[in-house]
Parts: C-alpha cells; sequence; structure tokens
C-alpha cells in the first residue's frame, strides 16, 4: 500500500500529455525493450525520471487500467512459438482501456529482425469471441481466424512516460492478475517496463537509469508467463530461466516456485 501511495504522490509531480501528444510519435513501427523487477523500487525510478518525460494524464488519471483478452489456438501455437524462440511471431487480443472506456483489438507481429508492427480496430468492447471485423483483420495478414479462439485474459495498471527529447516511450506495468479456464494468479510483486523507440537509441535518461539500478533487457511475455502460471502441465522449458528470474524478483529466491 505504501509504495502505491509513493507513486500516486510521484506522478503528481509530472508534466501531464495527452493523448494526442502520445498519437504524435507514431510508434506503431518499433523497436521494443523490455526490463523486469520488483514494484516497490518503481517509486524511486519514477522520481529520477520526471525531469525528462512527461506523463500520460487522460481524464484526471495517470494510471490506468488495462484488460486484456488473449486469443491461440485450441493447442496454444501461439505461446509455444513464443516460448520455443521463434523470431517471427504474432499475438492477437483485444484490450480494454477500463478509465477511457475503449476498446480495441490488435494483431501485434515481431519480425525476425526485431521488428514490432501492431495492426488494430476499434471494437465495441470484449466479448471473447471473434466479430466479423476481427476474423477480416486476421485474414488481411493471412491467419485463419477459424482456428483462433479466446484464451487467457490478462489485466494490470499501465503508467505511461514520453520522453520530452526523443522519441521514445515508456510503459511500466504492475499489479498482474492472470486469469485462465483453470486457474486465476496474481503478482503484485512483479513490475514490467517496456521501452518503445523507433532507433536503436542506448542514452536515452531510462537507459542509462536501468544499468544504474543493474537491470538488463528481458524479453518477458505476459501472455506466455500468465499461461505458464494458470495452464496445467503446459511445456515451457526454454522460458524456464525467464520463470526463475520472475520467481527471485517476486520472493526473492526463497520458498516455493511461484508457478507450483
Amino acid at each position: 500500500m505504501a509504495c502505491r501511495e509513493n507513486i500516486e504522490k510521484i506522478l503528481a509531480e509530472y508534466n501531464p500529455i495527452g493523448l494526442s501528444d502520445l498519437e504524435e510519435m507514431k510508434l506503431l513501427d518499433r523497436y521494443d525493450t523490455k526490463y523486469i523487477f520488483n514494484t516497490e523500487i518503481i517509486p524511486e525510478m519514477l522520481d529520477e525520471l520526471k525531469d525528462d518525460y512527461d506523463i500520460l494524464q487522460v481524464k484526471e488519471k495517470r494510471c490506468f487500467q488495462y484488460d486484456n483478452q488473449y486469443y491461440d489456438t485450441e493447442d496454444l501455437f501461439l505461446h509455444r512459438m513464443h516460448v520455443n524462440g521463434k523470431a517471427a511471431r504474432y499475438k492477437i487480443r483485444a484490450r480494454h482501456y477500463v478509465d477511457a472506456d475503449i476498446s480495441f483489438f490488435e494483431l501485434k507481429t515481431k519480425s525476425n529482425k526485431g521488428l514490432t508492427e501492431k495492426y488494430r480496430i476499434k471494437i465495441p468492447g470484449l466479448n471473447g469471441h471473434l466479430r466479423p471485423d476481427e476474423m477480416q483483420l486476421l485474414k488481411n495478414h493471412d491467419i485463419d481466424p477459424e482456428n483462433i479462439v479466446p484464451g487467457l485474459k490478462v489485466r494490470y495498471r499501465r503508467i505511461t512516460l514520453l520522453n520530452k527529447r526523443d522519441n521514445e516511450k515508456i510503459t511500466f506495468d504492475f499489479d498482474l492478475e492472470f486469469e485462465s479456464s483453470e486457474k486465476n494468479m496474481s503478482l503484485s510483486e512483479l513490475a514490467i517496463a517496456e521501452v518503445k523507440i523507433s532507433k536503436n537509441s542506448v542514452n536515452t535518461t531510462f537507459r542509462k537509469l536501468m544499468i544504474k539500478h543493474g537491470i538488463r533487457e528481458e524479453s518477458v511475455s505476459k501472455y506466455c508467463t500468465g499461461n505458464i502460471l494458470t495452464v496445467p502441465n503446459i511445456k515451457y522449458n526454454r522460458y524456464k530461466s525467464k520463470m526463475l528470474m520472475i520467481n527471485k524478483i517476486c520472493n526473492g529466491g526463497n520458498g516455493n516456485p511461484i508457478w507450483y
């Protein structure tokens, strides 16, 4: 609770920007880098970034709730593509921005060169099953929608920062909750920061901050992590090192692994 209160206090010190400022960056084609760490250090990080970054504010709110419905095949083909290390892969999801009450259906692709592209359409809300316009989006990218079914649900809170000088966006995701047809799981101790940038820059304030804290880049997927935590007997051998790192972050490496 103290951590959340400290976060809200520091967020109030940031200069706000609106959605129109964020859209001007046009980062749908981008390179993504992720970092994972304990939620408790978010206030310290935010305090060190406030002079160089603005914060997204919508309807007087600066920390937002996101609800996500992911889609996959019955045998979790998309999940397996990721955990098996396929360089070229994609994810399918519907996302509801709770505070703004806006929903989008999204196809997110990653090339074998690391370039991420996102295609999306606005939808009335999350209803689980694919609508005709959602199926058409998949067909436009040579994906057969007949094999796609609703799967994992993921909820979290997000803070979005925009670099005042460079073409860089940073998001902090925390208070993660996962829900499958078999099990629910929450990871309140885990935070995921993602840098979205249109060029390979290593000199931003945030990148320097990660080096200062000894936090290395880590390609972690909320979707794959949630599946491993909530789907019994799922295979994840090539993802095991990431789960061990998440376990260490969440409980210092003590006690039983969080995915048991």
